[in-house]
């Protein structure tokens, strides 16, 4: 007998094909083939459901909601969930606190039916929209995601009250008739928030804004902080902004365009947790990527990777 689990990561059918071929000589050989669904409907867990059930040899159980049933309803969860020890008050509570894209997999058992869902709800996000209350002398972070033209590069302050509240502001700069952005008016604006506000942290993406970050802390001092922008630690900065949203725990006065761009942000997996990206290829997400970053520092007050913060200095 041979058990293969969590088919669903595997990249290709190869292990598989290899153990068949390994019982072909032993009678009554069984193969056990058990897995979670998959990120997306392709690869060889979907190929494997689409072709089991036309296998004489094969018997296939699959507990999982439809494409028509509605995430939603608690009557979707429970039919999903044969498990009896898993209660609907933990189905509801899994429902409240994941990602929609974790909850249809995980809890529904269905493989999403779009390749990029998106990571916020309008509702939520619309819910939190109470001005902003920025104190000048509380400690505040700031976050910048920079492009050179083809994006938007953008700056949101963060700020965390007594009760816990995220105070945001935003400014977003984007590209006049195919130009190069103003990286002037980004600095000088960098500038004027650090003289006017207790910022103790800038943190950047240094794509695009090497030269600019070598200058503000040469010549205004800004406490600028490296954060590339990979995969582990995208990953803590979405899950901080989903949990704080999530949470009601945002205060960013309703302002458009960061509305537009963090309503543009889908969900993409990773092996370090699902990571925000574009829900289309035209879309802008900058603005809803500095609030991510801004938010899990934060929130957390440090940047967990192993190395620490990294501080340019020049």
């Amino acid at each position: 007998m041979c058990v293969i689990d969590e088919y669903h990561v595997h990249r290709n059918d190869s292990m598989r094909y290899a153990m068949l071929s390994g019982m072909i000589a032993q009678p009554n050989a069984l193969l056990i083939t058990i897995s979670t669904a998959g990120g997306e409907r392709k690869g060889p867990l979907w190929d494997l459901l689409l072709s089991a059930p036309k296998d004489p040899r094969a018997y296939v159980y699959w507990a999982g909601a439809a494409d028509g049933d509605d995430m939603h309803d608690p009557k979707v969860w429970r039919k999903a969930t044969p498990q009896s020890w898993i209660t609907l008050r933990m189905l509801r509570d899994a429902h409240r606190t994941l990602p929609s894209w974790d909850f249809e997999r995980y809890h529904l058992n269905r493989f999403p039916a779009k390749g990029v869902n998106r990571a916020f709800s309008a509702v939520d996000w619309d819910a939190q929209a109470q001005p902003p209350v920025i104190d000048p002398k509380r400690p505040s972070v700031i976050g910048v995601d920079a492009s050179f033209r083809r994006d938007t590069t953008a700056i949101v302050l963060d700020q965390v009250d007594e009760q816990g509240f995220h105070n945001v502001r935003s400014w977003i700069f984007a590209s006049e008739d195919g130009e190069p952005i103003d990286r002037s008016a980004v600095m000088a604006t960098i500038v004027e928030l650090c003289k006017d506000n207790y910022v103790d942290r800038v943190v950047c993406d240094p794509n695009y804004f090497v030269l600019d970050m070598m200058e503000l802390v040469a010549e205004f001092g800004i406490p600028i902080e490296e954060y590339p922008q990979n995969a582990p630690r995208m990953a803590k900065a979405s899950d901080a902004l989903f949990k704080l949203i999530s949470e009601k725990r945002l205060r960013h006065g309703g302002e458009p365009r960061l509305r537009e761009q963090v309503l543009n942000a889908g969900m993409q997996p990773t092996p370090y947790g699902w990571r925000l990206t574009k829900i289309e290829d035209e879309k802008k997400i900058d603005a809803a990527v500095a609030l991510s970053m801004a938010a899990f520092i934060a929130e957390t007050g440090h940047i967990e990777d192993g190395a620490g913060p990294q501080i340019v200095v020049f």
